[in-house]
């Protein structure tokens, strides 16, 4: 097993939120192993600086980053429906930090340790100078451009008791308010980011047209010199009433 690999299986005790039932609760913890994912391949791409990206410290930033919400769950069960839904505070993510040094000492090398707990205790700050933090940070704002965020949305919308209209209702206003402009104008540390935030965005973009076309039932229309046969669409699909 490596360095790397000791590190990925620890955290991943840490964020065990079983229930009592015996079921668990995958939703945080695949959240941060894709951030994780993501920050060691950005790390690659975007390469060195002033020096190496220190992949020990991302791999533990990324993957503890939102331990406290695995803590305070464990702790109290109410805290359940709120994980993600809001980001961490100043003391939670030094919770975060506490969690992490807890578990990585003497796994991790004390400097890269101490970077791991900087890029997590600067990552709302945009102006610091951690590497590791900024490869972090643009991972993290990376994820809401990217269609796993969909599966965050989906969660949000039955705990608050909403439906995919009010998902795409908010689709719209996010576009018609700039807030995606903005987002790549001034969200992120480095111009690789920026470039693959745009290519997601696009993604996302067909997909909500796709969604929104769907349940508008735009696309059960038949095109101009096709013909139902051709189109071979279900019965149910072409809107045609039953018979008696």
């Amino acid at each position: 097993m490596t360095q790397l690999d000791a590190v990925w299986q620890l955290a991943r005790s840490d964020y065990d939120l079983s229930s009592k039932g015996g079921a668990e609760d995958m939703f945080l913890w695949e959240h941060c192993e894709r951030v994780a994912k993501l920050s060691l391949e950005l790390a690659t791409i975007i390469g060195a600086r002033k020096r190496p990206p220190d992949r020990f410290a991302i791999a533990a930033s990324s993957l503890y980053h939102n331990v406290a919400w695995a803590v305070l769950v464990n702790e109290d069960g109410q805290y359940a429906a709120h994980v993600l839904m809001k980001p961490l505070t100043a003391t939670q993510r030094e919770l975060s930090v506490a969690t992490m040094k807890k578990t990585l000492r003497g796994v991790l090398a004390k400097e890269s340790l101490s970077r791991a707990e900087t890029a997590i205790l600067s990552l709302k700050d945009r102006h610091h100078e951690s590497y590791e933090g900024m490869i972090l940070a643009d991972s993290e704002e990376l994820e809401r451009f990217s269609l796993s965020s969909l599966w965050s949305c989906a969660r949000k919308g039955m705990i608050d008791g909403r439906g995919l209209q009010a998902h795409i209702d908010t689709w719209h206003r996010r576009k018609e308010y700039h807030y995606w402009s903005a987002k790549l104008s001034d969200g992120f540390f480095f111009e690789e980011t920026k470039s693959l935030a745009k290519r997601r965005l696009e993604s996302y973009q067909r997909f909500m047209d796709m969604l929104e076309k769907q349940l508008n039932l735009q696309d059960l229309s038949i095109p101009d010199g096709a013909s139902e046969e051709t189109v071979n669409l279900p019965r149910c699909q072409k809107l045609v009433p039953p018979t008696e």
